[in-house]
């Protein structure tokens, strides 16, 4: 039998420890004959052969050795399928593993981190992976061997060989066979791998030595592409992801098997490695970019063509890190979530330990994020995808998923103590946490510098672009955002407010003018929150109470859960008719747009009502005497302006009436300027391209739904107000000649139809119409909820009469119609049928 000539050249080259044969040409001749000839005797050639054994291995002679392997067993597989067979032949699947079987029995003597690269069955494969594990902790922790540097280099090659070949083998191994590893060593050099990826998070180190735009020398820059070559052609950076995606994969799996208090401390351990590994790593590339001019320039465009060229690859390595970080983030927060710390020494779990562990770590994830906002912009921020300017750049779900656990697990208290009476000491703990977090990340050393600068001289030794400036800005927008109801009104009055105040009317940067917006918003929905549930008075606040309400507590109701007004209550409600003010100053081109102002509006006069609705809160106001400087302190504090001048102010009724005058008093002021309005710019704002007069009308419509459970209280308003709208308001009583007692629901009702009726463009009424039906039909009636529902009803019908066929809106009539049509065109199909 004549052997083929093409096998023998095989051999012949695999005997030598050189081969003038490519690589590639050689793995494709494995390949063949693996199919072709007898399997076990090529494999152990392959495996004795001196061309992986007299120099170190690399990861892609491996990696091609496995595909050669990976790409045998798939052809094999489809020749066995394409081939003949006849009744009594042996089955497909039976000659497959013969086949198989003669391939392991040829890598049984063979080096073990070569059996790794061939893909072998998992028990195999974990068997050589745990020989090359032992050979690097033995060597690193025998003093002996560790005086021989050829050798301990040896080992980190193996070692960073065999993480990267495990990274991309292990995804068929099944969990049991992982298990048997020594997960947590193998987490260490998974970790060691990570960190070894990106330098330590110092490839932009030489880019802080980067010269200015009048210098020539090329040095630097030519520092700085060496360092980012480096980490783009190294196997480690190319192979990261399937390095975090195993790390993750220990860390469920250590989670799912932590039943003893020593795997416990191990899974904790891991994770507070992982979360200390990423930030440190985020730290160092957050100071290099801020000291370099990288961090200068707001675009590409104002780099010069050197650095142009250079941070593409610099960019594709800081969203591969973000990646891999948001990854190993998610994995940890999963742990901490659902698995409470280990016990102590003493063999009892302290909660106020665990919760102090758990949030420890997700303080530390959320600075890593923080550090890396200058990133995080790129893909829109955490807050985009909500409607805003940039939602199309909607952040992806990895971030928005890690951002909202890290915050939820800072929010959320421990578990109540055994025997504990009370939870005020847990409340004020998660309290001073939130604040804690908050008031550092606003006092970051940098930030002073970045955010508050207090000298020039400080700050000209720093230039740093405004897109950086504002990426941070907007992050911490997004953590108070979200952490508001958890934090005490002096906090937000000294720190809070002070931050968004500067960004609430500078709409050049919309993801901070946003999310500025959405700071105070949130204030009024904790605000409105809070006044449905009565909160329990603490200990540290009674006195406070006291002297704010004139309601006394008595010493036997201490702790035991006494109604008090909430912490946000009179912040919020000062800050009522500024912020009101302020929106409408704001409903202008470039601000906010039509459905940004109508939700803010809207929510804005909802938490007025709310307040309404307290008992505790409506005992306080009649207890006041004066409310002469209600809305002036903290308004002059952050810019606000003072109330409007001249407005009652009984109760929180008051205020929700006084956020509706303010915007017909706006509408009036444009409805004299308006003069000559183009159907083009009526088309325009029904899309809601562009802010015009109409807006105001549109806002107007959006409190409906707002002020329907007004229908039971009234409000008293000066005579001269409602004098001059005798025609339109409804007189219930009236106590004195200075007041006028108004249903609230009926007169806004009254206001809006007169308003709609008396508007001299019939383009723009109709779409008025149209959106008092689509308000009353999506938001009244949907509610479901005990309100003025039938009042609402017969205005509206009433009102369909006065307008005549305006009454449903011609969106609406045309919407009947294409059913009506839509129906007809069902019936003639049946008929066909």
């Amino acid at each position: 039998m004549s052997v083929d000539k093409g096998y023998l050249n095989l051999l012949a080259h695999l005997r030598q420890p050189k081969s003038t044969l490519s690589e590639e040409t050689l793995h494709s001749a494995i390949c063949h004959y693996l199919i072709q000839s007898s399997p076990t005797p090529l494999v152990e050639s392959i495996l004795a052969s001196p061309r992986w054994q007299s120099t170190p291995v690399s990861l892609k002679s491996t990696l091609g050795l496995g595909n050669s392997f990976k790409s045998a067993a798939y052809l094999k597989w489809q020749d066995l399928k394409k081939s003949e067979r006849g009744f009594f032949d042996v089955s497909i699947s039976s000659e497959f593993t013969t086949w198989t079987r003669d391939i392991l029995n040829g890598s049984k003597d063979g080096p073990a981190l070569l059996r790794i690269s061939i893909r072998q069955v998992e028990e195999e494969l974990v068997i050589a992976f745990a020989e090359i594990m032992d050979l690097i902790f033995r060597s690193n922790s025998d003093p002996w061997a560790n005086e021989f540097e050829k050798e301990k280099v040896n080992n980190n090659d193996k070692a960073n060989i065999s993480v990267l070949l495990a990274a991309n083998y292990f995804v068929n191994i099944s969990d049991s066979a992982l298990s048997a590893l020594k997960l947590q060593p193998l987490a260490t050099l998974c970790l060691s791998t990570i960190d070894h990826a990106f330098l330590s998070g110092k490839y932009l180190q030489k880019a802080s030595l980067l010269p200015n735009g009048q210098e020539s020398s090329s040095t630097p820059y030519s520092e700085l592409k060496k360092d980012i070559d480096t980490i783009t052609q190294s196997a480690e950076f190319t192979h990261v992801a399937s390095v975090c995606k195993l790390l993750t994969r220990i860390v469920d799996l250590l989670t799912n098997h932590a039943y003893r208090s020593k795997s416990k401390k191990e899974l904790w351990d891991l994770c507070s490695n992982i979360t200390t590994l990423t930030r440190a790593l985020c730290q160092q590339v957050d100071t290099d970019w801020r000291t370099s001019r990288l961090a200068e320039v707001d675009s590409e465009d104002q780099l010069d063509e050197n650095l142009r060229s250079i941070s593409k690859s610099i960019w594709t390595i800081l969203k591969t890190q973000l990646f891999a970080t948001l990854m190993l983030q998610q994995s940890t927060l999963t742990c901490i979530l659902f698995l409470p710390p280990p016990s102590t020494s003493t063999g009892t779990s302290v909660n106020t330990t665990q919760t102090h562990a758990a949030a420890t770590l997700a303080r530390t994830i959320l600075q890593t994020l923080c550090y890396f906002s200058f990133v995080l912009s790129a893909f829109g921020g955490v807050s985009s995808g909500a409607g805003g300017a940039g939602s199309k750049d909607s952040a992806f779900p990895e971030l928005k998923r890690v951002f909202y656990m890290t915050l939820d697990i800072l929010s959320s208290p421990s578990p109540p103590l055994p025997f504990s009476s009370t939870s005020t000491s847990l409340d004020k703990e998660v309290e001073h946490r939130c604040e804690k977090v908050i008031k550092e990340l606003v006092e970051w050393e940098f930030d002073k510098i970045i955010l508050n600068p207090s000298s020039n001289s400080t700050r000209t030794k720093l230039k740093v672009g405004r897109s950086y400036i504002e990426a941070r800005k907007s992050f911490i927008l997004c953590c108070m955002e979200q952490l508001i109801p958890l934090l005490r009104d002096e906090f937000i009055e000294t720190t809070v407010l002070p931050f968004c105040q500067p960004h609430l009317s500078d709409p050049t940067n919309r993801e901070t003018y946003e999310s500025a917006h959405s700071v105070m918003l949130a204030i009024f929905a904790a605000h409105a929150e809070k006044s449905q549930s009565p909160g329990v008075i603490s200990n540290s606040t009674e006195k406070e109470a006291e002297i704010k309400t004139g309601v006394g507590i008595d010493a036997t109701e201490k702790g035991k859960g006494v109604d008090r007004t909430p912490s946000t209550t009179n912040l919020a409600t000062r800050l009522v008719p500024g912020y009101a003010r302020l929106l409408l100053e704001n409903a202008k081109e470039g601000g906010l747009t039509v459905s940004q102002l109508r939700l803010a509006y809207a929510a804005l006069v909802r938490s007025t009502y709310m307040t309404h609705t307290n008992p505790v809160l409506n005992q306080q106001r009649n207890r006041s005497t004066t409310t002469k400087n209600t809305f002036q302190d903290v308004l002059s504090k952050v810019g606000l302006g003072p109330a409007r001048t001249g407005t009652t102010s009984d109760g929180s009724l008051s205020l929700t009436w006084l956020c509706v005058e303010q915007l017909l008093q706006a509408i009036h002021d444009q409805r004299n300027q308006q003069e000559g309005r183009d159907q083009r710019l009526v088309k325009r704002a029904e899309r809601k391209e562009e802010l015009t007069p109409l807006a105001l009308h549109l806002t107007l419509i959006s409190l409906l739904p707002s002020l329907i459970h007004t229908h039971t209280h009234t409000i008293s308003l000066p005579t001269t107000f409602s004098s001059t709208n005798t025609d339109t308001t409804t007189k219930v009583n009236t106590n004195t000649s200075n007041s006028t007692q108004l249903n609230l629901l009926t007169h806004y009702l009254t206001t809006l139809s007169d308003l709609i009726t008396a508007h001299p463009s019939h383009p723009e009424r109709c779409v008025l119409v149209e959106n008092v039906f689509e308000e009353i039909q999506e938001r009244v009636l949907s509610s479901g909820g005990p309100g003025g529902e039938e009042e609402v009803l017969r205005w509206w019908f009433g009102c369909c009469e006065r307008w005549g066929v305006e009454g449903r809106g011609e969106r609406a009539e045309r919407a009947d119609s294409e059913e009506a049509e839509g129906e007809e065109g069902d019936e003639r199909e049946e008929g066909r049928l």
